[in-house]
């Protein structure tokens, strides 16, 4: 008797607070059809799905801070088009009636910030035959531990168009975050045995004959004019930077996507649930 008291307790303090978040960060109508109809691989989505994409941005904005760099400005239409963004993968990663067990999956980290372009970052690293090397490279998006987690502006706000091209920072990055939430950047977020075992065996698998695809048409495919592979050479770098990429089709070119990565896409489905 205690014990069902308490949950229904637990469960009615939830809501409350629910519906508190909600009206905090509830997204104005307009902007919120506006920045829908800006991504044709979430306005092509189902009500509900939308619906529960809505809930779902609202409770990430409320639950994250915003910072723009070097006096960049972030105010409610670029927060609102990353949290949409941001929300994808997790639109059916819990019931729908707990949004708050969907948006854990994105509580290692509190603070994003935002850069209008990319960004020069300074690398230091040391090659296999133990040689100190340095240099730079050119940021989109980055994750790093513990956060923040940082953006270039100019991507996310050209995700509709870049869609075609099967690329989006946003998506790129959460990916990440949701397969470092075991710590493990193997490619894999956390999930039962078996099936952790199933997905690593397709996602190697794709992997190195993506590896091989890739290198093939960075060598030949430009010169004989070949059509490009949907998923971008970047994935070929590193397993868990394959599984980013990979997803990032996944949401954003789901035809193509399963007509050239059928395996792939079954276990993706099994996981994210999107369209099941």
């Amino acid at each position: 008797m205690i014990q069902s008291w308490w949950r229904q307790w637990r469960t009615s303090r939830r809501q409350v607070q629910l519906q508190s978040a909600l009206q905090r960060r509830a997204i104005d109508e307009a902007l919120w059809h506006a920045t829908v109809a800006s991504l044709p691989f979430v306005a092509c989505l189902p009500l509900a799905d939308l619906k529960r994409l809505r809930v779902l941005a609202s409770l990430f904005l409320d639950d994250k801070e915003f910072s723009g760099a070097q006096g960049f400005e972030v105010d409610d239409a670029k927060a609102v088009m990353v949290a949409v963004q941001a929300c994808l993968p997790i639109l059916h990663i819990a019931p729908p009636d707990r949004p708050d067990l969907a948006l854990a999956w994105y509580d290692s980290f509190l603070g994003l910030v935002l850069h209008a372009g990319e960004v020069r970052a300074l690398r230091e690293w040391i090659d296999e035959d133990g040689i100190a090397h340095s240099g730079s490279e050119d940021l989109t998006g980055e994750m790093l531990e513990g956060g923040p987690l940082m953006l270039a502006w100019s991507d996310v706000q050209d995700a509709g168009i870049s869609a075609n091209e099967a690329y989006n920072v946003v998506i790129h990055e959460f990916i990440h975050v949701m397969d470092l939430r075991d710590g493990q950047p193997d490619g894999c977020p956390p999930m039962p045995s078996e099936q952790r075992r199933q997905w690593l065996t397709v996602l190697q698998a794709e992997y190195e004959h993506f590896v091989e695809a890739s290198a093939s048409w960075q060598r030949f495919g430009r010169l004989q004019g070949t059509s490009q592979p949907l998923l971008d050479h970047y994935g070929s770098t590193a397993i868990d930077e394959f599984f980013a990429v990979a997803a990032e089709a996944y949401f954003v070119q789901r035809e193509r996507f399963a007509q050239e990565h059928p395996a792939l896409m079954r276990e993706f489905d099994g996981f994210f649930r999107l369209g099941i």
